[in-house]
């Protein structure tokens, strides 16, 4: 289950990378080129996921079951402080 998370975390935090990096060229009436988009591609993306690849398992188990929707509360702010950072 937490391997589903953090996909979910990469997936949300892509889109939501993509999403604002295009809102703001529209605002000032421009579009990504082929090359701007493998830049934020290999300079935001590959970073990002090699970090979240790091993310250490904790020292022990637990007998909590996950929770069954990802739109948890927890797992959206983890995801908001990722963006932000």
């Amino acid at each position: 289950m937490t391997t589903s998370f953090q996909a979910f975390k990469f997936i949300e935090l892509y889109s939501l990378i993509q999403f604002f990096t295009i809102l703001q060229m529209y605002c000032i009436d421009a579009n990504l080129t082929n090359h701007q988009f493998l830049y934020i591609d290999l300079v935001a993306l590959v970073p990002l996921s090699i970090f979240q690849a790091w993310t250490g398992a904790y020292e022990k188990l637990t007998n909590h079951i996950p929770t069954a929707t990802l739109f948890y509360l927890p797992v959206i702010v983890s995801v908001v402080t990722a963006a932000v950072i």
